[in-house]
Parts: C-alpha cells; sequence; structure tokens
C-alpha cells in the first residue's frame, strides 16, 4: 500500500487508485499547493496509480491554504502525543471493546475520557466526524472500531487475537461483520433513545437468544481460544442488564460464556467506573 512520508496526509487522505475523480482533484490541489514530490516521495506523474479515498467532497473545495494550514496543525497535534492515545467515553460500547483489546495485551495507552457534551476541539481536529472512540498512535489516528482492533491486533502481535490460518481468520472477519450489522446497529439505536428502540431492543434480546448454540459450541465465540470477536461480544453482553434486558432460562450457554468473560482480569481492567456500575 501506498505510505506518504508526511503524517498527517496519511491521516486525511489515506489510499490512492488509478480511477479515482477525487486522485484527480487532489493532483490538481497537490500541483499548485505543495511540491508534491517531498511529500510523495514519488514523481507527480505516478500519482495516477494510486486510489484517494476518504475524501470528502467538501474538501474538493477547500482553497490549498486550507490544507496546508490542516497539515501544518495536524502534524502538532499527533507530534505532542508521544503515548498512543485513545480519546473514550466511560459509557460506550465500541469504546468499551478497544478498551477489552488494550486491556488484554497490556498495552500502554494514556485514555482522556471525553464528556461527549463538551468534546475537546483536539477531538475535532483529529477525528473529521467528531466521534469515540479515535485512536491516535504517534503519526496515525483511527476512527473506526474495527480497524482500530485490528490494528492493534497486529502492532501488538502477543497474545494474537486472530487467527494464524487465512480460512479462520476469515471466518472470524465475518463473524466481526455479522456482530457489527445485526447486533451494534440495534445497540446504536437503543442508546439514541429513539422511536424504535423498544423494538430493537426486543430484535437485539432475540438475536441474542438465537446464537445460543454458538455460544455453547466453543469455550469462546466461534473459537478454543478468546478473540477480536469476544471484545465485541462482550462489551454488547455486558450492558443487558443497563438496556433492561433480560435473557431467558433457555439462555444458559450464554450466562456461562458471560461468567467466562466477565471473570477474566483483561475484562474486569478495561471498565470505566460508569461500566461497573452498570451491573451492580
Amino acid at each position: 500500500m501506498f505510505t506518504p512520508r508526511a503524517l498527517p496526509l496519511g491521516a486525511i487522505f489515506l489510499e490512492v487508485s488509478s480511477n479515482s475523480h477525487s486522485a484527480c482533484a487532489f493532483k490538481s490541489f497537490a500541483s499548485k499547493a505543495l511540491n508534491i514530490t517531498a511529500i510523495f516521495g514519488e514523481n507527480l506523474d505516478n500519482f495516477n496509480q494510486h486510489n484517494l479515498i476518504g475524501l470528502d467532497q467538501r474538501l474538493l473545495n477547500k482553497p490549498s491554504s486550507f490544507f496546508i494550514n490542516e497539515i501544518t496543525y495536524m502534524t502538532a497535534i499527533t507530534n505532542r502525543r508521544s503515548l498512543m492515545t485513545l480519546f473514550s467515553a466511560q459509557d460506550c460500547a465500541h469504546c468499551h471493546r478497544v478498551r477489552i483489546v488494550l486491556a488484554e495485551k497490556d498495552i500502554t495507552v494514556d485514555i482522556v475520557d471525553i464528556d461527549m457534551e463538551n468534546k475537546p476541539e483536539d477531538l475535532l481536529d483529529l477525528n473529521p466526524y467528531n466521534t469515540v472512540p479515535t485512536l491516535v498512535d504517534r503519526s496515525l489516528v483511527i476512527y473506526e472500531p474495527r480497524i482500530m482492533k485490528e490494528y492493534l491486533d497486529e502492532r501488538f502481535p502477543h497474545p494474537p487475537l486472530m487467527p494464524v490460518d487465512p480460512v479462520a481468520r476469515a471466518r472470524t472477519r465475518l463473524a466481526l461483520y455479522r456482530i457489527e450489522r445485526d447486533w451494534y446497529t440495534l445497540v446504536d439505536d437503543i442508546e439514541a433513545s429513539t422511536k424504535t428502540s423498544a423494538k430493537s431492543r426486543k430484535m437485539l434480546r432475540d438475536a441474542i437468544v438465537a446464537s445460543s448454540e454458538v455460544f455453547a459450541a466453543k469455550p469462546y465465540f466461534l473459537s478454543d481460544d478468546f478473540s477480536l470477536a469476544d471484545c465485541s461480544v462482550a462489551a454488547l453482553l455486558w450492558r443487558l442488564e443497563h438496556y433492561g434486558i433480560e435473557l431467558p432460562n433457555s439462555a444458559k450457554p450464554i450466562e456461562e460464556y458471560m461468567k467466562r468473560i466477565f471473570n477474566r482480569a483483561s475484562f474486569i481492567e478495561s471498565l470505566t467506573e460508569t461500566e461497573s456500575e452498570m451491573r451492580m
């Protein structure tokens, strides 16, 4: 993958390919705003070999000076953080599953608790969506939880939280996709307290109960070993009582799974004070 030398461009613009309209627009911007070879370390003519993604259409209408100022400012922000930093919220399920990974791998990290009603300016400067979790690791800024977890697993390979076998890794990734698409979308609706929250609460309960056989098949979620899938599932299951969801007696395999996971030292360490009070 093409990796720019200058940190903020990697954070803002990410990847590149040949058919991208955004790439052409960025090439035009780069020609007049910067010495592109100094940043990308290759010929401007070769820039079309890459595919630029994540460049919001709004950015294309910005003057060149905007990008230069943003690049300079983001460099200053990220460079002043020598340790890995996680912007997190005390009661956020998405943040919690990342914190479980951090605790499982015993990673030294500066966790910044964010007041969601009064977010710091730094967060918006780093993350265009102004959301948590946001992970800063020196020159890298990540604001998507699933990418964040896989990055941490690859950056700190011990203990591994993904299978070595390609087929098993693919299955784990599919499980993560299903967990997010089928369960976490409902969690987001429940936490948003929308008109459909009651319906989402029932749908989430039914979906989890319907998966009892999956929980019974192996010690961990679809695996003999603790994995990234367990990090996502555990953060969600911990909140069931908080969401007003009670599991039926037929869900005994899920209850047993929860006891195993919730008693792990890493899981206990991952809990914030607010989360600890969810299951008093």
